[in-house]
């Protein structure tokens, strides 16, 4: 390489640079690169140049001639000792988006009219100083294996790790074979129980998410679950089953019933209590799934006079209404005459009473609409119900 100054002087480059280019390959998932440099400026009679400050610019290009410039380089001031120049390129302008898996040449321009800057009438040496070789050397030597030295790059290693960095990225779960990590391969204390009760509780939110009654067994509730007895309680408590059920049943009050004897009455108040929402109260009740749009042979007739439990619950075709027990309006057909004697001769053979005959000469046998009064050998109670069982219904916040 060669440039004007008076006489004709030439920059030999050592082994050193092209050693430490084909590192920064090697290296390249690093945050620093750093190149280490050294040249040997002689004349053209192969002589060393006196010591003294040499300005000498450095820049990286896709090709020898032409191209595009992949690092716009740096300026320094060299120290001449001996003929010989040293330093480490990529200390003032970093090389880390230089690629040097491709080609990449490296272009040198001195400080040819000793004016201290490199201007327009400082040409660059020629020819450009090839780096290429120097990144196969390096990944041999970095190989264990020399059969091995190309396994490594080229390829793109964002299939495999994230971000294609094999130093800080995570492997895909799906690149891993079935049954490839086992308990030996498991760090000590690299799986916390903290980290195990997190992983299990939004795996557990995912199956039973807040909000979902479920009927229990046992006398004690669990861990994780509330019973639905209508008790007052805070969002700031529970903020997952608030933002489940809301105020549906209630937002904050206690029912409290008062009984005047005199006036055979009972007075109900609801009264604002600590929290600021109710959990179902589900004591003594079975459960009903929401009418909503249904309007078939199925459909709950009354559902839009539903009635809330406590202030602020829902009322209505919605979850969280109520609906006290009733029995369906209905009569009964009856016969009286012969035989059995009027009043008492029912259909079928059962018995009815009811209270003045509204025929009192009906042909024999006839049969008239009546509301039934009382039938005989019935169960009778303060209820109409199904046979049935005790549970806790509990809710999961």
């Amino acid at each position: 390489m060669r440039f004007n100054k008076k006489k004709i002087v030439k920059v030999a480059l050592c082994a050193a640079i092209v050693g430490a280019l084909g590192y920064s390959f090697v290296a390249k998932a690093l945050e620093t690169k750093l190149i280490p440099f050294q040249g040997r400026l002689t004349d053209a009679n192969g002589q060393v140049i006196p010591d003294g400050a040499l300005v000498v610019q450095f820049k990286l290009y896709d090709a020898p001639v032409g191209g595009q410039a992949v690092w716009n380089g740096e300026v320094q001031k060299l120290s001449v000792n001996g003929g010989l120049v040293n330093t480490v390129l990529g200390t003032k302008s970093s090389l880390k988006k230089v690629d040097f898996s491709e080609s990449t040449y490296l272009e040198i321009t001195i400080d040819a009219n000793n004016d201290g800057k490199i201007g327009p009438e400082d040409p660059p040496l020629l020819p450009r100083q090839s780096i290429i070789p120097a990144v196969f050397a390096a990944q041999a030597a970095e190989a264990k294996n020399a059969e091995n030295a190309e396994k490594l790059g080229g390829y793109d290693w964002s299939v495999v790790f994230s971000d294609g960095d094999p130093q800080n990225g995570k492997i895909a779960g799906s690149k891993l074979a079935n049954q490839s990590v086992n308990t030996t391969q498991i760090a000590n204390g690299s799986i916390t129980t903290e980290k195990l009760e997190k992983s299990l509780a939004e795996a557990l939110d995912r199956l039973v998410p807040p909000g979902t009654i479920v009927s229990f067994g046992g006398g004690t509730v669990p861990a994780g679950w509330l019973q639905c007895d209508g008790s007052v309680v805070s969002s700031k408590k529970y903020p997952r089953l608030y933002a489940a059920i809301g105020t549906s049943w209630g937002a904050g009050y206690t029912r409290t019933y008062t009984t005047n004897e005199e006036e055979d009455s009972i007075t109900v108040e609801d009264i604002k209590g600590d929290g600021d929402f109710n959990l179902p109260d589900l004591r003594g009740v079975f459960l009903r799934g929401v009418n909503g749009a249904r309007s078939d042979s199925f459909i709950d007739i009354d559902n839009e006079s539903r009635t809330n439990l406590v202030s602020g619950g829902t009322l209505g075709n919605a979850v969280g209404s109520y609906q006290t027990d009733a029995i369906q309006n209905h009569q009964h057909r009856v016969c009286w005459g012969q035989p059995g004697g009027p009043g008492i001769w029912g259909v079928g053979g059962i018995e009815h009473f009811y209270g003045s005959n509204p025929n009192p000469n009906p042909a024999n046998g006839s049969y008239v609409d009546h509301v039934a009064q009382d039938i005989l050998n019935a169960r009778v109670a303060g209820e109409t119900r199904p046979v049935n069982a005790y549970v806790n219904y509990i809710i999961k916040y």
